[in-house]
């Protein structure tokens, strides 16, 4: 046992020890936050003669108490197991220790291996200790003795500690719940925004909802007309409930930021500010509680003040969007919005027919002049540009899964005059049909 010296919650802690290593005959141990600056015990009591010999030397103990510290804070903050490989080439599992919402430290189990030991697993485990001084003999001896875990049990063993950790410490589920679905929205950004570099390295960068331009043509700070356009065009996808779009749209608008390689911490913070600024301001002209978005501001600014390092500033930039989003959404007025829906179902259903205004009025029973007004000012574009990107949508989607020639995806797109539609296609992918099919395949290929 590790640094257990303090009463609270002591017997728990106990109780999770005990219990994970009489169901899984393998080794766990608590590091608790209060007795991170204490002397260790250097893993005496440690079923795992690997372990024990690693941490018999200073530098072994200190370098294992690090990883695992660190590795506690990790599961915080995905809120779920963390599995690692340990610095000396063992597999391990760290779970968060809560009591309610109060972090007070990590067990880890698990320090198990997943291969039989060969020549090249015998260069790494030497690469790993030998400035330890230890006896390479009885490195390979004790190693020899770890146990091993196929690696289809690893996530069953990681659950199964986490489940009893929680049973016993009773933590704050919510906030372990809200951590993990943060820790995959910052995945998914990071995953965007990765995708934006690949696609620029290769001669185009992504646009709002996979459209393609060439490179060069990325948004530049000072303009602002287009900058304004974008913002109110998200805007409206969030009040429409499309946040899988404004998603796209908002990716878009931080790869501009993120992928900028020259920018320091401050200059990105100072750019994220801006643009919730601006996308704020754009909410509260489109009747957005202003006190909402005061509050949210206010709490952005402080939050971001704290940030030291990228890892962070992903973070924020999910948390405080994603409310912006939210407040965008349910401030909405419904009764305009229902006529704006109404307008959207037409133009997804009728996309493939000859479209004009007066069509979408007459169904809808409203006059074309008001129509026009209102789906411009709630969306951010007219209706004939939202009918486009219907149709190139499908377009897209019939040139990424079909063998249809042009012109069959021309019709079946809503453009009768396939000269049209493929000039239109290339003024807003900014490719032809062809080499985005083209461009399609090998993408495909690639991955």
């Amino acid at each position: 046992m590790h640094n257990c010296s303090s009463d609270y919650n002591g017997y728990a802690f106990h109780r999770i020890v005990d219990f994970y290593t009489i169901i899984t005959d393998l080794d766990c141990e608590l590091f608790l936050e209060s007795a991170k600056n204490t002397p260790h015990n250097s893993g005496k009591n440690l079923k795992n003669p690997f372990c024990r010999l690693i941490r018999s030397v200073p530098d072994g103990e200190l370098r294992c108490c690090y990883q695992i510290y660190k590795a506690g804070r990790q599961a915080l903050d995905l809120g779920e197991p963390y599995i690692f490989i340990c610095h000396a080439g063992l597999l391990e599992w760290a779970v968060p220790l809560m009591r309610g919402r109060d972090y007070l430290g990590v067990v880890v189990g698990g320090r198990v291996r997943l291969w039989d030991t060969d020549e090249g697993l015998k260069e790494e485990l030497r690469s790993r200790t030998e400035d330890l001084n230890l006896d390479w003999t009885a490195v390979q001896q004790s190693f020899d003795q770890v146990a091993h875990l196929k690696p289809d049990r690893v996530n069953t063993a990681a659950q199964l500690l986490f489940n009893i950790a929680c049973y016993q410490m009773e933590p704050d589920l919510t906030l372990l719940q809200r951590q993990k679905k943060l820790w995959n929205k910052r995945s998914y950004l990071a995953e965007e925004l990765s995708k934006q570099k690949k696609a620029q390295s290769q001669g185009l960068s992504i646009k709002t909802h996979q459209h393609f331009k060439k490179k060069g043509s990325r948004i530049k700070p000072d303009n602002k007309f287009y900058l304004e356009q974008m913002e109110k065009q998200l805007i409206g996808r969030i009040r429409m409930g499309e946040i899988s779009d404004a998603k796209e749209i908002l990716n878009q608008m931080l790869g501009d930021i993120f992928l900028n390689e020259d920018q320091e911490l401050n200059v990105v913070k100072a750019r994220l500010l801006e643009l919730l600024t601006s996308v704020g301001r754009i909410a509260v002209q489109k009747h957005t509680p202003g006190e909402d978005l005061f509050f949210l501001y206010q709490e952005a600014v402080q939050k971001l003040q704290q940030i030291t390092d990228m890892e962070g500033l992903y973070s924020w930039t999910v948390e405080i969007f994603d409310r912006l989003m939210n407040t965008i959404y349910y401030s909405r007025d419904q009764s305009k919005f229902s006529i704006v829906e109404q307008v959207v179902d037409y133009l997804k259903k009728h996309y493939t027919e000859d479209i004009n205004i007066n069509n979408v009025a007459a169904a809808v029973h409203f006059s074309p002049y008001y129509l026009s007004r209102l789906f411009k000012e709630e969306i951010g574009l007219t209706i004939i540009e939202y009918l486009t990107e219907i149709r190139l949508a499908a377009a897209r989607d019939l040139l990424e899964n079909t063998d249809l020639n042009l012109n069959q995806v021309a019709l079946q797109s809503g453009y009768q005059d396939q000269s049209y539609f493929s000039r239109l296609f290339k003024k807003h992918i900014g490719i032809t049909p062809n080499e985005y099919r083209r461009w399609w395949k090998t993408e495909r290929k690639q991955n």
